[in-house]
C-alpha cells in the first residue's frame, strides 16, 4: 500500500530542519505580482501527481546570515518576502532571469549555495526547495540496502523518523530544482516506495 506523506511534511520538516513555514513578512514596496502561471513542473505525493509553476523572476535564499548570496549574484534584486531565515527576492538581472527561465539557475552555482528557484502551487502559494528529500522504502528492504542506496545517489541521511509504524528518511541533497528532479527520478528505483521533495511554503495568517 502506498502511503501519502503530504500531511506529515510539516511534522517532519519542523523536526529535522530550522526552515519552517512560519508567517511570511511582505515588503509592500516590492509586492509579488501573480502573473501567468509559468512553466509547469510536477512532483508526487505518494501516487498523486501535483503541478507547480516556475516563477521566472523570483529566487529564494535559505540563509540566516546578514550577507545575502543572492545580492552577490544580482545586486539590483529586491526582497519581496521574508519568513524566518527564508528570503524571497525579485530578480532584475537579465542573465539570472534567463537561467531561471531555463531551469538552470540553482544548478549554475555551487551545490552548497543556499538558493532555490521559486514555484507557485495551483492555489498561488509560493514554494521553494531547500534541498531535502523525504523517502520511504518498500517492505523488506534492509538498513544496509538503504545505506548503500543513499551512498550511491550522494544523499546524506539527516533523520529517520517513524510515524504510524512507517519509517521516513529525510535526506539532504542540493537546494533548488535538482532536488525536485532527483525526487522524481528516485520513484523509479525498485526499492523506493515514495519519494518527495521537502518543500518550503509561504504561510500567512488569515
Amino acid at each position: 500500500m502506498k502511503f501519502k506523506i503530504f500531511t506529515l511534511i510539516t511534522i517532519l520538516s519542523i523536526s529535522c530542519i530550522s526552515i519552517q513555514n512560519i508567517e511570511a513578512q511582505n515588503f509592500p514596496k516590492n509586492k509579488v505580482e501573480q502573473s501567468t502561471k509559468g512553466k509547469e513542473y510536477i512532483y508526487f505525493d505518494g501516487e498523486k501527481q501535483i503541478k507547480v509553476y516556475l516563477q521566472e523572476d523570483l529566487v529564494a535564499e535559505f540563509n540566516g546570515n546578514t550577507n545575502s548570496y543572492v545580492k552577490t549574484i544580482d545586486p539590483s534584486s529586491n526582497p519581496v518576502k521574508k519568513a524566518g531565515i527564508v528570503n524571497v527576492y525579485k530578480i532584475q538581472n537579465s542573465i539570472v532571469k534567463n537561467q531561471l527561465k531555463q531551469g538552470k539557475f540553482s544548478k549554475s552555482y555551487h551545490s552548497s549555495a543556499p538558493v532555490s528557484e521559486v514555484f507557485r502551487s495551483e492555489a498561488g502559494t509560493l514554494m521553494a526547495l531547500p534541498g531535502n528529500i523525504i523517502l520511504t522504502f518498500k517492505e523488506g528492504v534492509s538498513e544496509s540496502q538503504i545505506k548503500n542506496f543513499l551512498n550511491k545517489h550522494g544523499l546524506i541521511l539527516i533523520k529517520k523518523q517513524t510515524i504510524l509504524n512507517k519509517d521516513y528518511y529525510i535526506v539532504k541533497y542540493k537546494p533548488g530544482i535538482a532536488s525536485l528532479e532527483l525526487a522524481n527520478q528516485l520513484r523509479n528505483e525498485p526499492i523506493i516506495e515514495t519519494s518527495q521533495p521537502d518543500w518550503w511554503k509561504e504561510y500567512s495568517l488569515r
